[in-house]
């Protein structure tokens, strides 16, 4: 979450990770409530971190997101957009496997 005090997030529609599942000794679902525990601390020291005007985004992305559950009225009231408006979403990168690169679609 720190990387985004320094930088924008970019959206990609690529593969870029892998996980692997064992049949015994899966650290993630052995460790699953630490790591949550972890997460969640993390979490509120940077909402705690967040500016008026972010608060109020969060807010009304909250507001949002629980109207996107609705398939009919999501498409009716564009909440998706308004949601990357709200948030100034960076354009979606492809990433381009004859030239091995990523670009703008």
């Amino acid at each position: 979450m720190r990387f985004f005090r320094f930088s924008k997030p970019v959206i990609i529609d690529t593969l870029i990770g892998g996980f692997r599942v064992r049949k015994s000794g899966q650290l993630s679902i052995e460790h699953r409530d630490k790591y949550l525990e972890e997460v969640q601390s993390i979490i509120m020291r940077e909402m705690r971190m967040l500016t008026d005007e972010e608060r109020k985004k969060i807010k009304r992305l909250k507001q949002l997101l629980q109207i996107v559950d609705y398939p009919f009225v999501n498409r009716l009231f564009k909440i998706v957009p308004k949601i990357h408006q709200l948030f100034d979403y960076p354009e979606q990168l492809s990433f381009n496997f004859p030239s091995y690169s990523f670009g703008n679609n």
